[in-house]
């Protein structure tokens, strides 16, 4: 199932990992004037986080570093805790180099809620 933020970001998975996390993939449109796909272009991931996740240091630099090590590529996940869904939102704004920022936001327990933070995030890096 695909869920669209814009048009331009579309949500799709899940895939379950090996640690019970669930992953999603996002597909970010990012177009030069020209019309090409450029890995120079800032791309972005966006992540939600499970708050068990939040408050472990070494399972969040893990998958801190997953992130920044990846270009153009940009991944989503949540987790279903036993008090029931919890998610957060992290941010890795990155160049083909260089690592710009990365910001952790509230937690919001669905998808839905955080679809207008999303949109809000987003076009502030202006990836929208």
């Amino acid at each position: 199932m695909n869920v669209a933020f814009s048009d331009r970001i579309v949500l799709g998975g899940p895939v379950e990992s090996s640690d019970g996390i669930t992953f999603a993939g996002i597909s970010v449109e990012t177009v030069n004037d020209d019309g090409l796909l450029s890995l120079d272009e800032i791309t972005k991931g966006v992540i939600l986080i499970n708050s068990a996740i939040l408050n472990d240091f070494h399972l969040l630099s893990r998958y801190t570093r997953a992130f920044q090590a990846t270009v153009a590529e940009e991944l989503l996940f949540s987790h279903e805790s036993p008090l029931g869904p919890t998610t957060g939102v992290m941010i890795v704004v990155r160049s083909a180099v260089h690592v710009h920022t990365v910001q952790i936001f509230s937690l919001s327990s669905s998808f839905e809620e955080v679809e207008g933070q999303l949109r809000d995030i987003l076009h502030s890096f202006r990836l929208l």
